[in-house]
């Protein structure tokens, strides 16, 4: 019996990405396919919406590129978002830090442009503009 190779999400070859950007320990000792397995097919709606909006004069905003995860989406999103914040390194601080909430370093980095979108643990995404540091979380689950 041959097992065929499993190839790589788009996302993952189209896009500018890293594994445990931050180069968290704890995730430093998770396999690579878990933390791809774990980010699932939300990179690849980022894809999709940077590659549609292509067709248009306008730069990819965090606005009309996550107006576009949505609607490939359609189940939230970031159309529900989450307050809290996003350090310059990419970890998610909840609001909720103080009843016990731990930071979130992110299991992966997606990177187009001027945007880039990070995945967490608990398909916890955040789309960040790198040049006007305007953000949005949301949860991709």
């Amino acid at each position: 019996m041959t097992t065929a190779k499993k190839l790589p999400m788009p996302a993952w070859v189209f896009l500018d990405s890293e594994i445990n950007p931050t180069g968290d320990a704890e995730l430093a000792s998770v396999p690579e396919h878990h933390i791809r397995e774990a980010c699932g097919i939300i990179p690849d709606f980022f894809l999709s919406a940077v590659l549609e909006g292509m067709d248009t004069a306008s730069r990819p905003t965090v606005e009309n590129v996550s107006e576009r995860m949505d609607a490939a989406y359609r189940f939230g999103g970031f159309s529900y978002p989450f307050e809290g914040t996003v350090s310059p390194q990419g970890v998610y601080h909840s609001p909720f830090e103080e009843e016990g909430d731990a930071p979130l370093p992110p299991l992966a980095r997606f990177a187009y442009n001027n945007l880039e979108l990070f995945v967490y643990q608990y398909a916890i995404t955040a789309l960040r503009d790198r040049s006007t540091g305007e953000f949005k979380v949301g949860r991709f689950d």
